[in-house]
């Protein structure tokens, strides 16, 4: 009878401790910084999103071409489980007769993919508070809003005819990616990208081991109650 019980007991606890740390086991992602290099004539912001809508501002960009080219170690951070499985590249042209935008993410050329796209006409009414002055500058700051108003509003939005690609402007040259796409003055060119297309790890997932118990943990679990286990079997020893 002794015995019976004891084994139990163990079997019991041995049971209940697999339990606990399959139950407490849990999914996140990790987190991967990426560099990029992203000249614009005139100015650009970088996101993430879903595949109908802008959700993440990765990077806005605050400066002149000229200083674009001279940025060394630009980079953003992406969540491999993060559910945005889209990368949107934003160009902005402040009204010069050359509007451009080159360059790379994590390695990959913005012109080696053809990407989706949509062109349109820079004003308030689509880009509240933008002006060619701030947006030669590098200053204008576009609201996430305001894109996604843009998209839900436009139909059709996207296109999938492959973008003619220049080598000639002069900011194109410059920034020494060799290709670049181009845009008709004081206009907007959105690129929509899978983040795929840049080699970025995304949807991969690993456990969090801070949620499983240690083995020390473990251990003084099961010692407590083997010990609750021994201590019954003596008070029902006759």
């Amino acid at each position: 009878m002794k015995f019976n019980f004891l084994k139990n007991t163990l079997a019991s606890v041995l049971l209940l401790g697999v339990s606990v740390g399959s139950a407490s086991a849990a999914i996140i992602g990790v987190d991967t910084t990426y560099d990029f290099k992203l000249v614009a004539d005139n100015d650009f912001a970088l996101f993430s999103g879903t595949e109908s809508n802008i959700v993440e501002l990765l990077y806005q960009n605050n400066f002149v071409w000229g200083d674009q080219i001279n940025q060394n170690n630009t980079q953003f951070t992406y969540n491999s489980a993060s559910p945005n499985s889209y990368i949107y590249i934003l160009a902005l042209g402040g009204g010069g007769n050359q509007e451009n935008i080159s360059g790379m993410i994590n390695g990959v050329k913005i012109t080696d993919i053809n990407p989706l796209w949509h062109l349109f006409t820079i004003d308030n009414t689509v880009l509240p508070g933008s002006t060619s002055s701030n947006i030669a500058s590098g200053a204008y700051s576009v609201q996430i809003s305001d894109l996604n108003n843009l998209i839900d509003t436009t139909t059709p939005f996207w296109s999938d005819t492959p973008l003619v690609q220049n080598s000639t402007q002069t900011v194109i040259q410059r920034a020494g990616f060799g290709t670049g796409y181009t845009m008709p003055t004081s206009n907007g060119l959105l690129l929509k990208y899978q983040v795929q297309d840049f080699n970025i790890n995304a949807r991969a997932v690993v456990q969090d081991a801070a949620s499983v118990p240690t083995p020390s943990t473990f251990a003084i679990f099961l010692l407590g109650l083997m010990g609750i286990g021994f201590t019954r079997l003596r008070k029902t020893a006759p």
